[in-house]
C-alpha cells in the first residue's frame, strides 16, 4: 500500500492488507509520502509498531 503510488506501473494492483492495520498503515504512508527513504521507513516502522501491536497474554 505504501509503495503503491510509487510503483503502479509494476504493481498493478493495489495492497488491500488487513483492517486491523489500516491505521499503522496509513502513519506508515505517511511518513513515506514525506521522506521517500525505504531504510528510514523501515526504521521508523519498527519504532511505531508497537503502538499497534496487542498482546494476548501478560504473566
Amino acid at each position: 500500500m505504501i509503495l503503491d503510488e510509487d510503483f503502479f506501473p509494476i504493481i498493478k494492483s493495489a495492497d488491500r492488507g488487513y483492517d486491523i492495520h489500516q491505521k499503522f498503515r496509513t502513519v506508515l504512508k505517511e511518513f513515506w509520502s514525506k521522506n521517500k527513504d525505504f531504510n528510514a521507513l523501515v526504521d521508523y516502522g519498527l519504532l511505531r509498531l508497537p503502538e499497534f501491536t496487542t498482546t494476548t497474554s501478560q504473566k
